[in-house]
């Protein structure tokens, strides 16, 4: 079986924070800003970074 070349790109996305009693869009802090927001407010913080691999085979078959 020959050997096909495989091309791999990976993308991670800006953090995104979600306060659930603030409510409102996404902000996009960093972990660290999330965290002192729920320490100082005691409130919940949902941080989000999304990770995406795309694997495609480079030249003909």
């Amino acid at each position: 079986m020959a050997s096909r070349r495989i091309q791999v790109d990976r993308f991670k996305s800006k953090g995104r924070a979600q306060c659930e009693e603030c409510g409102g869009p996404p902000r996009q802090w960093t972990r660290e800003r999330a965290r002192v927001h729920a320490d100082l407010k005691r409130h919940t913080v949902r941080f989000v970074i999304e990770d995406t691999t795309i694997y495609s085979r480079k030249g003909s078959s």
